[in-house]
């Protein structure tokens, strides 16, 4: 069984059009293997062969199996970075930010249900250096993203206290969601997001008033 290594591992950028076009039919292709078969058992072969490709063909762009997962899972995670900015950006300036805080974590909660790719990712590439910085550069994202939210200096926090207050709702709503994406009951879904809901705004209600 080819079992994922704790190591760093580097990818190359595609340049030409052709390029980019073989680049994303090798992460589709894995995506789609990602939700057939156990992380384990895919390797660059396996990828090739169900892509129609020939195998050096994934070595042209990437250095191993690795290197293509991570690729995969960055995608991922960006896309869901988009989504909860796009959602907070058609709500913060119109709703309370109780209101903004429910419908944020919801819609992340409801994305990472449907990410199922996403959370396999995560349980296989959870102890490999690149993945967890990967991570890090999502939450620093996300903590600058949130920090911007104009309740938090029309209530006197200074830029170095909104982004450390962000930081902590980014942390606390990624792991609670984490934990939403491994359970399979809806009732206990619901209960977890309703109580992290509970969780940040009690928190938030330190700083910001109603």
């Amino acid at each position: 069984m080819n079992i994922i290594r704790k190591k760093t591992v580097s990818r190359k950028k595609p340049l030409q059009n052709r390029s980019r076009e073989r680049v994303e039919l090798i992460l589709e292709t894995t995506e789609k293997l990602i939700s057939e078969m156990p992380i384990p058992d895919i390797s660059t072969s396996k990828i090739a062969k169900t892509a129609g490709i020939p195998v050096g063909s994934i070595y042209q762009y990437f250095n191993d199996r690795d290197a293509v997962l991570l690729e995969l899972g960055e995608r991922l995670i960006d896309r869901e970075d988009a989504l909860l900015e796009q959602v907070f950006d058609m709500i913060s300036t119109t709703l309370p930010w109780k209101l903004v805080v429910q419908r944020v974590l919801r819609a992340y909660a409801e994305s990472m249900r449907q990410s199922d790719t996403l959370y396999r990712l995560d349980m296989a590439l959870a102890h490999v250096e690149e993945w967890i910085q990967i991570h890090r550069r999502s939450e620093d994202r996300m903590t600058l993203f949130f920090a911007s939210y104009p309740a938090f200096s029309d209530n006197g926090l200074s830029p170095e206290k909104a982004q450390t207050v962000a930081r902590m709702i980014v942390i606390t709503a990624t792991t609670i969601i984490l934990r939403v994406q491994a359970e399979r009951d809806e009732e206990s879904v619901n209960t977890l997001v309703e109580e992290a809901e509970k969780l940040i705004i009690a928190y938030l209600s330190l700083y910001l008033k109603d």
